[in-house]
């Protein structure tokens, strides 16, 4: 039994040829989930871009060392977003904010250790 659909990538209307087709054809399933992935990458982008601003600044920051010391304005100077981060973590009741891997953690009213992990 055959039965007319319209195929969601495109619109256009196609007979099914089996029970579970959705597409008219593997190029049109193809081109429905790309789309949605690179939505989802288009929203992503400027949080990704800021997370890796963020971990550049540190690891210059760092250099050679496995951890230092430096000021908020530094931070700021150099480009950091303080709104982006991808861990946190809390110790004896502070927190610890990581980006990938380099954790950084205010000890002084404006001044924060960096430390590699």
């Amino acid at each position: 039994m055959t039965t007319k659909k319209n195929c969601p990538a495109t619109d256009n209307e196609f007979i099914q040829t089996h029970g579970g087709q959705k597409y008219a054809d593997g190029k049109s399933r193809n081109k429905f989930h790309n789309d949605i992935a690179r939505k989802e990458r288009h929203r992503r982008s400027p949080i990704i871009k800021a997370l890796d601003l963020n971990y550049k600044i540190l690891k210059r920051i760092l250099g050679d060392e496995n951890t230092t010391e430096c000021s908020r304005d530094f931070l700021l100077g150099g480009g950091f977003s303080f709104e982006h981060l991808t861990t946190l973590t809390i110790e004896k009741g502070k927190p610890i904010y990581s980006v990938f891997g380099i954790s950084y953690r205010e000890f002084e009213v404006d001044k924060f250790i960096i430390t590699q992990l």
